[in-house]
């Protein structure tokens, strides 16, 4: 566990609302692609036992744009009831290209309640200046209530990079209940002017897992990410290395983040990641269209990569045997 469940060390003394590793969880289907909602308690169970702070439900790597309106509030109110029972912090997407839907989802997450909503930039209209940006997320925020509100930067799949230091100085006075940002993007630069805007007040999250180190270094807060679904403990024994001082060893765990999402990029991420996710004893069945699950070939060229990387082989005495052990345990008391 990270100690404290804290990361880095934030500039000022200010408590943050999410610290830690949080998990962004792959959507279960069934073989046709129908949802299927029956492996979400036992996996919110195992991500407890691993040592996740949280879940960001419902974003990229769940596949929300392929998701209908009613799925998305299935999703929330069944992951809403998993994460109350193991202890963890629940943060609800809800970001849309349709406003009504986005603000429908902010009003159906304050209901439940989450403890916290995320939204990211419309990405077929997309807004052009910060302002038009604020202008779109300040009635989703409101439906939200008071629940703290993250802005979901990811400017490789939405295409605005606006500059979010530059977006939080007119922001701020538009969006009361803001919190902090989700991060997934490189620009380290751009990550430090974030984490230091006004002395360090937002609860940063920084969701590229490839490059948490550098984050962490940096200060960061938290991290939000689709490897920490069955690869927590590599990260976090890295967190610890880091903490103590073992920096061969911090960057050596790093290194080996890096060779497998390097892997999983290059093939469909959310379907490798689907696949690894078996590894660890969850089947969450395939991916849905335009997205392609991985052809018989492609995945067993792809489990012979990821074998000789050896991480699993490493790991597996803890990820398969003894947190599956507890899982069933836990699941056997309830």
């Amino acid at each position: 566990m990270i100690p404290e469940r804290r990361m880095g060390s934030p500039t000022n003394g200010t408590d943050k609302l999410l610290t830690g590793l949080l998990a962004a969880p792959f959507t279960p289907f069934h073989p046709d692609c129908s949802l299927n909602l029956e492996p979400i308690e036992s996996f919110a169970r195992y991500l407890k036992t691993a040592g996740v702070a949280g879940v960001f439900v419902c974003g990229s790597t769940g596949e929300f744009s392929s998701l209908t309106l009613t799925e998305r509030k299935r999703l929330a109110e069944v992951w809403r009831t998993a994460t109350r029972r193991q202890g963890l912090q629940l943060i609800v997407h809800v970001g849309d290209n349709c406003l009504a839907d986005s603000i429908a989802l902010a009003a159906h997450a304050a209901g439940l309640p989450a403890d916290g909503v995320s939204a990211l930039s419309p990405s077929y209209f997309k807004p052009d200046d910060p302002a038009a940006l604020t202008g779109y997320l300040v009635p989703v925020a409101e439906a939200a209530g008071t629940l703290p509100f993250y802005y979901y930067d990811i400017p490789r799949n939405t295409g605005v990079a606006l500059q979010v230091s530059r977006w939080l100085e007119q922001a701020n006075e538009r969006l009361p209940t803001l919190r902090g940002v989700k991060f997934t993007n490189p620009d380290l630069c751009e990550w430090q002017r974030c984490l230091n805007w006004e002395n360090g007040r937002l609860n940063m999250l920084f969701g590229c897992d490839e490059m948490l180190l550098p984050a962490l270094c940096l200060g960061g807060d938290g991290a939000v990410g689709s490897t920490y679904n069955y690869l927590a403990f590599l990260y976090l024994d890295m967190i610890e290395k880091w903490r103590s001082g073992a920096l061969e060893d911090a960057r050596r765990r790093q290194w080996q983040s890096v060779r497998l999402t390097t892997l999983l990029k290059q093939v469909q991420p959310i379907a490798a990641g689907k696949a690894l996710l078996q590894r660890v004893g969850f089947d969450f069945g395939p991916v849905r269209p335009p997205l392609l699950s991985l052809a018989p070939d492609k995945r067993a060229a792809f489990d012979r990569a990821v074998d000789a990387l050896e991480i699993f082989g490493e790991f597996s005495s803890r990820n398969n045997g003894t947190m599956i052990n507890e899982c069933d345990e836990s699941k056997s008391r309830t």
